[in-house]
């Protein structure tokens, strides 16, 4: 029962930040197979998860049973790279560039150069939104009713 508890407390950043990071680094062309295969695997598992379900006879073991995908999903984690967007608005440069320079070598295109990427990079910064605090939340009337209908509905 407590490691339900706990899967379940992490369940929004657990299950839906790695999808939103595979998303970022797909080629646009190529997501909306990512996204029926992830839909998929997903409809697989929930009838897969049913038939577990009537097999084994009793709750807590259907409980233990029903944590092992997330200890695996948990082991996997570590090697999901960060976002190239989080790692740029955080000012890491050269990091933002590693991550893009894998996935675009995954992705076949090799004619990139590292000086190339982080000079635009360096542009792209100029660019992006003033980070503010969470606390301005409380500024934005529809924006605080909106964050706290999330947070139950959550």
């Amino acid at each position: 029962m407590g490691l339900r508890f706990l899967q379940g407390l992490g369940f929004e950043t657990y299950y839906l930040m790695p999808y939103v990071i595979y998303m970022e680094v797909i080629p646009p062309e190529r997501r909306a197979l990512a996204v029926m295969l992830s839909f998929l695997a997903w409809t697989f598992g929930m009838c897969f998860s049913a038939l577990v379900a009537w097999l084994v006879p009793n709750w807590t073991q259907l409980a233990i049973i029903s944590i092992i995908p997330a200890l695996l999903g948990f082991l996997y984690w570590r090697y999901l790279p960060e976002s190239p967007r989080w790692l740029l608005a955080k000012g890491k440069v050269q990091q933002c560039a590693d991550v893009l320079l894998r996935v675009s070598k995954g992705n076949g295109v090799t004619n990139l150069s590292r000086v190339e990427v982080e000079a635009q990079l360096q542009v792209m910064m100029l660019h992006l939104p003033v980070d503010q605090p969470l606390t301005t939340v409380k500024d934005y009337p529809k924006l605080r009713v909106r964050a706290v209908a999330l947070i139950f509905m959550s």
